[in-house]
């Protein structure tokens, strides 16, 4: 299973939302106004030592304010940062960590709404 489809469905566990209503994966629909995507991004080779790999994930957060976008980034970051040896959808994971607080992306291109994005680095056992 994708490591997006692990971290969204432990994002929706957290609170944080609802898959495929206001959590998603690989994209960030027109509406709502306010939700989150879970993506992918450039990553760390597997180990060559154990079964790991290292994915790194960016969770981007909108809202129709800058202190709703804000605020959901938090939450995502408080609910994944510093998370060791947890087990999501079977599989392990031995480090989550976020690489900086929140970041601004600004408004959206047309629109009023907020982005705000946390990126993460990952350790887990391959599948």
């Amino acid at each position: 299973m994708p490591v997006t489809t692990d971290i969204a469905a432990y994002l929706q566990t957290q609170g944080i939302g609802i898959v495929d209503t206001d959590i998603f994966i690989g994209e960030m629909p027109g509406s709502p106004d306010t939700c989150c995507s879970v993506f992918t991004y450039g990553a760390n080779a597997p180990s060559l030592v154990h079964n790991g790999e290292y994915p790194s994930i960016q969770v981007r957060c909108r809202g129709k304010t800058e202190a709703l976008a804000l605020a959901k980034a938090y939450a995502v970051m408080k609910a994944l940062h510093r998370k060791v040896e947890i087990t999501i959808n079977g599989h392990l994971y031995h480090f989550i960590g976020a690489n900086a607080s929140p970041t601004s992306l600004g408004r959206e291109t047309g629109r009023a709404r907020w982005l705000y994005v946390d990126n993460f680095t990952v350790e887990r056992e391959m599948e």
